[in-house]
Formats: structure tokens, sequence, C-alpha cells
């Protein structure tokens, strides 16, 4: 999936249907700060403000403003993210960002599994694959920056 930030909602640009397995959301919003892409884009912000309140939508979401800040921080300093079931239950979710020439993050590059897969494979195989596939859309948009290891 490819999302963008629209106030408080990560918003899809671009999605690929599941193979199966996973039901396809069917809104095209989702409250950034429960999303691996929301996550993402609001690292690639100049300045975050999580006020809250923040609905707990599953009993993994992380409501604090002060965690948040943590976390999106976190994600500011290694270049991606990952939630676990925090905004729909059996649900993980990963993601990178997309820059533009300048190295701003205009978008982000999202992918989702069943929470049956393991953390490992999602570190080890999946984000690799995601923060290349990422890399490959930045550089076509002209981004001239060290992609970051995982």
């Amino acid at each position: 999936s490819l999302l963008v930030l629209d106030g408080d909602d990560a918003v899809f640009l671009y999605r690929v249907p599941p193979r199966g397995g996973m039901p396809l959301l069917t809104s095209s919003r989702m409250p950034a700060f429960a999303t691996a892409a929301g996550r993402v884009l609001l690292a690639g912000q100049r300045d975050v403000l999580l006020p809250g309140p923040f609905p707990q939508l599953t009993p993994w979401t992380v409501t604090d403003p002060g965690r948040l800040g943590e976390i999106i921080a976190d994600v500011r300093e290694c270049g991606w993210a990952l939630v676990d079931q925090e905004y729909e239950e059996g649900v993980r979710s990963f993601s990178a960002p997309v820059r533009d020439s300048a190295g701003w993050v205009v978008a982000a590059l999202g992918m989702s599994v069943p929470s049956t897969v393991e953390l490992a494979a999602i570190r080890c195989e999946y984000v690799p694959a995601l923060m290349s596939a990422a890399d490959q859309i930045s550089a076509a948009l002209g981004a001239g920056y060290e992609p970051r290891a995982v």
C-alpha cells in the first residue's frame, strides 16, 4: 500500500488486494497514531504534535501521548515502523518512508500480514524487501540520500 498523511489520518493512495487469508480494509483512512504507515509519516514531519486523547482500538493500542512520542522518535531513528495488532486484531503491519528529491517523507509504503507471521520473519525478510522497494520509489522521485540499514 502507498499512503500519505492528511491531518491525523493515513490515507491510501494505492493498495494491492491481499491474496487470500486477509480481508481488504474497506476504509480509505486510518488513524495515523495506530498504524505503521501513519507512524512513518508522522516521523517524517518536522514538528509532531500528539496531544491525544487516542482511542483504544484493540487491547494492544498504544494510547499514551508520551509513549507514542517515543515510538515516533524510534521510527525516525531506525527508518521504518512495525505495528502489532494496534489498529486491527490479528494483523501486523510495517512501513517504510518514501522520500522526495529533498529527502522529505512524502508517502509511506506499507504491508500487512496476519499476526501468525513471526516478528522475526517480518524484521529479517519482509522489512528489508519493503525498504528496498521504498528506496527504489524514492530514487525515482529523485531522492539522493543513503538508505538506512535494517
